[in-house]
């Protein structure tokens, strides 16, 4: 699958398999609350999909790569 089939994927409320940067194969029960630290494990250059380290909620949050720096 691509990084943009990937995104829309989880833009649907589906998980997405597990990445090469990813911690977790599924989430731990309960909401998330956890507000920092979310690593990005899917960009496609304008979203991103993003996994909490602590838990393993994912979601798609615009793309925070700063061209600038690369």
């Amino acid at each position: 699958m691509t990084q943009t089939e990937l995104i829309q994927m989880a833009e649907r409320g589906e998980r997405i398999p597990r990445q090469e940067c990813s911690l977790y194969d599924y989430e731990s029960l309960g909401p998330c609350s956890h507000e920092r630290g979310w690593r990005t494990i899917v960009c496609d250059g304008d979203r991103d999909v993003c996994e909490c380290p602590l838990c393993g909620k994912q979601k798609v949050m615009r793309c925070n790569f700063d061209e600038e720096y690369a």
